[in-house]
């Protein structure tokens, strides 16, 4: 028997205010899933490169994307498409564990959307999808 399940063996949820016995099952299903198998639940972007309304005056070579979590590269996606709609990136998403990248051809000054979509590298296979600007002066 594992440690947290001798700990939590007799155990009490605090909800609102109200002290509520569970079934000591029930909460091993619950700790576990927290620690263990709840990785989904935290998976969101931590970072951007270029960043949202971010204003260049060099070239980016690639678009960068960090998660709290590992991604799946072969799910996911980041696009590229200037202010006329047309998409200017025909490359694969590369992922090296939480980081996702593409990269970008040269591209010519003005404002560029990046539409993405991100699959969690979890049981869950957890999506994210937004998308954001930048500008290249």
């Amino acid at each position: 028997m594992s440690l947290l399940r001798i700990i939590y063996r007799t155990a009490f949820i605090v909800c609102a205010g109200f002290c509520i016995s569970t079934p000591a099952a029930a909460v091993d299903i619950y700790i576990q899933n927290i620690i263990i198998g709840g990785q989904h639940m935290d998976f969101r972007l931590m970072s951007a490169k270029p960043y949202d309304t971010q204003k260049l005056s060099e070239l980016p070579s690639e678009i960068t994307l960090t998660f709290s979590q590992n991604v799946r590269a072969e799910k996911s996606y980041i696009r590229v498409y200037n202010m006329f709609g047309m998409q200017v990136n025909e490359m694969p998403v590369q992922a090296d564990g939480d980081i996702l990248s593409a990269p970008l051809p040269a591209l010519e000054p003005g404002r560029y959307r990046v539409k993405w979509r991100a699959y969690c590298l979890c049981k869950a296979n957890t999506d994210l999808r937004d998308s954001f600007i930048f500008t290249i002066l």
